[in-house]
């Protein structure tokens, strides 16, 4: 009964940032302060090269808007379509959203009791350890998510997502944020306050207990010590992820959703006709340059994942043709923001007579980017130049 009415008391918490000294407080602010600046610029860098686009369609509703994020962005249905794949990114999603809304919860505790100059706010008692327990388990969700993602990429599977250098570090990353963060809260359920006897209500908190438990026969001294550089690291390679966002597949964390929200209304099969006074007016038919897509095609240019699914069901990649629909994407997205032509060696006639327009990439891409319209408005300009060829 003792035991039970520690457990449930108010006092039962932790001290947040226990074991940070000053510089090293201060050292947070300012990374946290360069991380967000750097991802604000690459973010409004990239708002900036979808505004050279063309006028887009018209909006979507706000309802409708809602019910695409909550279908494809929240339940992501089309991501378990991929069986393995979507339940390793499922793990990594949603562990991700847990562990982030229990950093804001401790974030919101610091500020605002620091604000109101009491104690404690909320993060106390039977609330404490059911966020201390819900991290436990999201944190090992989040973890699952990164081995089977590493190991889509080692030992291959139906949908092998593009590897390459930049895209297994920022996994690896992840893992050691993952890791590190476990690791940080195992020592300091070791050290602070004297030991296990201590929070014996810590025991919710059942990873951190279960490494602090392997750790009871060092010194408190090894164990704070252990503790800051675990936390300093931890918190160093988290602002490192927030920098990295933009300049990375990490920007479909931002675009991905946004793209699925205002995707365009349009049935399968049927694109935008050209009309000549367009034509006149611009000088051009069809797409030569990125400018001559439109600002919502720029930007869902930019929320590609580069899972390669739209590569793996396209027919004209299954039987050796030179197309990948996904590269076609990147590509334009790695030349928006300039005025060079798209056409040329990454992205030539070949590839863009390969297409059979059966629409599979489309149907197939888990955050609704139009990969055949892209390709219509490109083979557009090749028909204008007279470059014309049997599918």
């Amino acid at each position: 009964m003792d035991e039970l009415n520690t457990i449930f008391a108010a006092t039962v918490t932790r001290e947040i940032l226990w074991n940070i000294p000053g510089w090293a407080r201060a050292l947070m602010y300012i990374l946290f302060l360069a991380a967000a600046a750097l991802c604000f610029m690459g973010v409004a860098r990239r708002v900036r090269s979808w505004r050279q686009g063309r006028e887009a369609g018209k909006p979507v509703s706000l309802g409708k808007a809602c019910r695409r994020l909550w279908r494809d962005a929240v339940l992501q249905v089309r991501i378990w379509r991929s069986g393995t794949a979507g339940l390793g990114h499922a793990l990594v999603f949603w562990g991700f959203i847990v562990l982030f809304l229990g950093t804001c919860i401790v974030a919101v505790e610091d500020y605002g009791s620091w604000l109101l100059g009491r104690e404690h706010l909320f993060f106390t008692g039977t609330f404490y350890l059911a966020v201390s327990f819900a991290l436990e388990v999201f944190g090992i969700f989040f973890l699952l998510g990164l081995v089977l993602a590493l190991s889509r990429r080692k030992f291959g599977g139906r949908f092998r997502p593009l590897s390459r250098p930049v895209d297994l570090a920022v996994l690896w990353l992840f893992l050691v944020i993952g890791l590190s963060g476990f690791a940080t809260e195992g020592l300091r359920i070791a050290a602070a306050g004297g030991g296990l006897e201590s929070h014996p209500y810590e025991r919710w908190s059942f990873v951190g207990w279960w490494l602090a438990t392997g750790l009871q026969g060092l010194d408190v001294n090894v164990l704070t010590t252990l503790h800051l550089s675990s936390w300093v690291g931890h918190m160093v390679l988290s602002m490192a992820f927030i920098a990295l966002i933009p300049y990375c597949k990490l920007r479909h964390i931002f675009f991905a959703p946004v793209n699925i929200a205002l995707r365009e209304d349009r049935k399968a099969g049927k694109y935008r006709g050209v009309s000549m006074e367009e034509v006149e007016e611009t000088g051009r038919y069809g797409a030569a340059v990125a400018s001559d897509f439109t600002r919502r095609q720029l930007m869902s240019f930019d929320a590609c994942t580069e899972c390669a699914r739209c590569e793996t069901v396209c027919p004209a990649t299954a039987t050796g043709k030179p197309l990948s629909p996904m590269k076609v994407v990147l590509d334009i997205a790695g030349s928006s923001g300039g005025g060079a032509s798209l056409h040329g060696d990454e992205i030539s006639p070949d590839v863009l007579w390969a297409c059979t327009s059966c629409g599979a990439c489309v149907e197939e891409c888990p955050v609704y980017i139009d990969q055949l319209g892209a390709i219509v408005d490109l083979r557009r300009h090749l028909v204008a130049e007279g470059e014309i060829r049997g599918s």
